[in-house]
């Protein structure tokens, strides 16, 4: 790590400390006043973990890359792709799928779409571009009625 960046960590340590200290003074205050602050009292880690139990309870859409030939630049691709739900495994049929490639100098462009079968799967084959210079990517979007996933795979 470079000195400068070393320095915006220890910065950003320190603020955190300092807002950490006043929360803790505030607390403090509010207790001595006789203040309910029930809510006030939860740590980033209990904020976290209600947040990711509430997500985890949550149904929501499961895109998998099942199989891939040589994802290169200027050349033909295939993609084998399989949705599902996050909470009960089964497959999600007719969700949207699409490629798009964004590039460093170039406007985004969908390269192929498609919608999955009834068991969740969608077979893609597609012509990727050639670039001269910059880099690129590809975004593998799906949307179905229990959300959206995505993948990215740098090229």
């Amino acid at each position: 790590m470079t000195e400068t960046t070393l320095e915006l960590i220890s910065t950003h340590v320190a603020s955190g400390a300092r807002l950490m200290a006043r929360q803790k003074q505030i607390i403090a205050e509010l207790k001595e006043k006789g203040a309910d602050i029930g809510e006030a009292e939860r740590t980033l880690d209990q904020v976290i973990l209600e947040y990711l139990t509430n997500e985890a309870a949550q149904e929501q859409l499961v895109l998998v890359l099942e199989s891939e030939a040589d994802l290169v630049l200027g050349r033909r691709a295939s993609l084998a792709l399989r949705t599902s739900s996050s909470k009960s495994g089964l497959p999600i049929a007719g969700a949207q799928v699409s490629v798009r490639m964004i590039s460093t100098i170039a406007e985004p462009r969908v390269l192929a779409v498609g919608r999955t079968d009834e068991h969740g799967g969608v077979p893609l084959r597609f012509e990727i571009p050639a670039l001269d210079r910059g880099t690129a990517a590809l975004i593998i979007s799906a949307v179905s009625a229990i959300g959206r996933a995505e993948l990215k795979h740098l090229l």
